[in-house]
């Protein structure tokens, strides 16, 4: 009887570990994002207070009758460490040229950036509240593709990995840089 109690023991611990190890099967794609016409702000905090901040861009965005269409997080380092770099916002618009719309938000004292069209490697998923062991799949699983396809492997303290955050999704994205 003890040799059966330790035999189920042994195979719940390592079907709990193999689940926790596989993670989700991450398939990236490539395709062109942007350009977007954002207001943002930028963040040496916990990568936890994302939310916060973005909801506070929001508020003060409906102050002016400003409604975003989507919101971001550019993320500058990796992701468990006690560094921390962000800039994190509110993607107002596809047209970066809408004169109007950039002077109100100008005059309101919000940062205004225009994000440029950008060939991407990206991953869409369920949004889950910083969920770090996705983030941490993603950002193994992008070197393992940027080296197939011969790219520039991403370096995670220079380039930031954007997540667009948009109905109930999340959107990972990185720029393609081929190899040179």
């Amino acid at each position: 009887m003890k040799n059966k109690r330790k035999i189920l023991t042994l195979t719940g611990a390592a079907l709990a570990f193999v689940l926790n190890s596989c993670g989700p099967n991450i398939n990236i794609s490539e395709q062109t994002m942007g350009p977007y016409l954002t207001v943002c702000t930028e963040s040496y905090t916990s990568y936890n207070n994302t939310n916060r901040l973005i909801d506070s861009l929001k508020t003060e965005l409906g102050k002016i009758d400003v409604k975003p269409e989507k919101t971001f997080g550019i993320f500058y380092q990796k992701y468990n460490t006690d560094t921390y770099h962000s800039i994190v916002g509110c993607i107002v618009g596809t047209d970066v040229t809408d004169s109007v719309l950039i002077r109100k938000l100008e005059r309101a004292n919000f940062m205004v950036r225009i994000i440029g069209e950008t060939n991407c490697m990206t991953y869409e998923s369920e949004y889950q509240d910083f969920n770090t062991k996705l983030r941490t799949d993603f950002q193994e699983t992008l070197s393992e593709y940027s080296k197939s396809k011969n790219y520039e492997e991403i370096p995670y303290g220079e380039i930031g990995i954007a997540e667009i955050y948009e109905n109930g999704k999340i959107h990972f994205a990185a720029e393609i840089k081929p190899a040179k």
